[in-house]
């Protein structure tokens, strides 16, 4: 008989490192905040072994050289989330010469769940969010994704830092319209009948935010928040501010991404966001829900990569979007270059 030919299987380098933190970004307030960064070569003329550690370096986040810096791009979660909702975007921007940040928000995924309502309020939550920009988006290279709830924390953190952002996604925004909590809703029960129908909350969560053809494991990973956060959060988003003029004074490139089977925020609402940015993009994709990011992890990193990437001279003038792509450029110096332009 003749014989089979064997299918080698070819496991590439990794081509990014990453350490997950427990930080204090204020007074007793611990987040847990995943850090990934690009592996770069030290001479990419000499080295010809990709695993040779002997040509290989981290980048280090404390260097004061603005041209050792590659861009950061800094991802921020909604309601009930963690960093692991950007496990995709996290290895694959790191892979391609970018510094990914992810934290987990207060009371979500790892972070501290400390007791007191007015914790957990938008107000406060936005200081958290500033305070972990501020410490790692030191140089004007950083890029905004933000979803569901953590778009409203980076319109916030585009208009207080606009000299250090030059893009931002927002992604299942929604209406840009004043946040309040929904009165009379399940979250303003006793804390001990909320724990009760806790598991309840969260398959409803679940059945909401995909589509139906995801699998159980990818739905579970979208949901880590415990019930006292949870309420609390969801009490303490007010946010008076954040209406349409607010969007309105975004005077950077933004592109809003929605899922058409989103049962949590509807097309209409997205489509009233993109009217009211000036020259902002959105890019619908079929057959997903509201964690699109999640469902067609491939697609939205190709997406997201294209934006980045893309010239944006005629809607802010040359000469500022000349400066801006001098600062995206040092991506291709950390990221595997070859890969990138494989993508386009």
């Amino acid at each position: 008989m003749p014989k089979k030919n064997k299918v080698k299987h070819v496991v590439l380098p990794r081509r990014y490192t990453f350490d997950i933190r427990r930080i204090q970004v204020r007074l007793g307030r611990y987040l847990n905040i995943a850090i990934y960064k690009p592996i770069k070569r030290r001479n990419s003329q000499t080295a010809t072994n990709p695993a040779d550690e002997n040509h290989l370096n981290t980048i280090d986040d404390t260097s004061t050289s603005e041209n050792a810096d590659p861009p950061v791009v800094f991802f921020i979660h909604g309601v009930g989330g963690s960093h692991l909702v950007w496990q995709s975007q996290l290895e694959h921007f790191s892979s391609h010469g970018y510094i990914a940040i992810a934290p987990d928000l207060l009371g979500h995924g790892n972070s501290d769940t400390p007791r007191g309502k007015n914790k957990y309020t938008f107000e406060e939550m936005s200081k958290d969010v500033l305070s972990i920009f501020d410490r790692y988006c030191h140089r004007k290279n950083n890029f905004l994704v933000g979803h569901s709830y953590g778009s409203s924390f980076c319109a916030l953190t585009a208009r207080e830092r606009q000299n250090r952002v030059l893009k931002i996604v927002l992604i299942s925004c929604g209406l840009p319209s004043p946040l309040q909590p929904h009165p009379g809703c399940i979250f303003s029960s006793p804390m001990l009948l909320l724990k009760c129908v806790f598991p309840l909350v969260s398959k409803h969560f679940i059945r909401n935010a995909y589509a139906k053809h995801n699998t159980v494991k990818v739905k579970k990973r979208g949901f880590l928040v415990r019930p006292y956060a949870l309420k609390h959060t969801m009490l303490g988003q007010i946010w008076e501010e954040g209406d349409e003029s607010y969007y309105h004074e975004l005077h950077l490139p933004v592109l809003i991404i929605h899922g058409e089977q989103d049962k949590l925020v509807d097309t209409e609402e997205d489509l009233k966001l993109q009217e009211v940015i000036y020259g902002s993009d959105i890019e619908i994709v079929e057959e997903a829900g509201h964690n699109v990011m999640m469902e067609f992890p491939t697609k939205i990193d190709r997406v997201i990569m294209g934006f980045l990437r893309r010239d944006f001279s005629h809607l802010f003038g040359a000469d500022v979007w000349e400066s801006m792509n001098r600062v995206q450029a040092r991506s291709f110096r950390y990221g595997n270059v070859d890969a990138i332009k494989e993508e386009d």
